[in-house]
């Protein structure tokens, strides 16, 4: 999954990164609003963090072009920042398109937070999942690790879906059985202990991140 950062102060992009690269995995910066925008064209990240206050085209604007134009830019998940008390900015942000705000100077595990929700929600609403450095699109049924495409049966595609829509969840044997193979689940099979194990072995950045749960099932995260 890719984030992008957008503010003019380096000391703020370098605090968000640090705060969210170990757990959202690639995280994108720029500099003004040109570069936003041309990065949002690039990397076509899920989320966007955008300062309001920028030089030359405001985060408003960028904000504005983006939601305009969604054939073109997608449709990001918008965090607005500003520094500024006036509820205007925020209004106004709202108005634009934006999803969220957050005032600075800000808590970065609240920051944390507001991504993690950002990103349950679009579990629930949207055809794109995300888990970290995995992108998941349920329409073409795709999957991207880091941007690159991953190869999947049908089975591991449905696998690794059920597990992303409930990460931190543990799921039993029988349970996802059902929701997988969609048939009756019989003690003893051992198919979902092999099917996880081939998972690892296409996706291997989920090793460590499905946690095995000795005589129940497994949890992702």
């Amino acid at each position: 999954m890719n984030i992008l950062v957008v503010d003019d102060s380096l000391v703020v992009r370098r605090l968000i990164e640090t705060t969210l690269k170990q757990e959202f995995g690639r995280i994108h910066t720029a500099v003004c609003g040109e570069s936003a925008l041309a990065s949002v064209l690039l990397h076509k990240p899920a989320i966007v963090i955008l300062d309001i206050m920028m030089p030359n085209i405001s985060g408003i604007d960028v904000c504005l072009k983006i939601r305009n134009n969604p054939k073109v830019y997608g449709d990001p998940y918008i965090i607005m920042l500003t520094g500024k008390d006036d509820d205007d900015d925020v209004i106004s942000g709202f108005e634009a398109g934006a999803d969220d705000y957050l005032k600075k100077p800000f808590n970065p595990r609240e920051l944390s937070l507001r991504v993690k929700a950002s990103l349950r929600k679009s579990r629930t609403t949207n055809s794109t999942l995300y888990y970290k450095n995995i992108t998941l699109f349920k329409n073409s049924r795709r999957v991207e690790v880091d941007g690159t495409e991953v190869k999947l049966s049908s089975r591991l595609f449905n696998l690794l879906s059920f597990l992303i829509e409930n990460t931190g969840i543990s799921l039993s044997r029988e349970r996802i059985y059902l929701q997988v193979w969609e048939e009756e689940f019989l003690k003893g099979n051992r198919t979902v202990d092999v099917y996880m194990r081939r998972l690892k072995d296409k996706v291997p950045q989920l090793e460590g991140e499905i946690n095995s749960q000795s005589g129940f099932g497994y949890r992702l995260g």
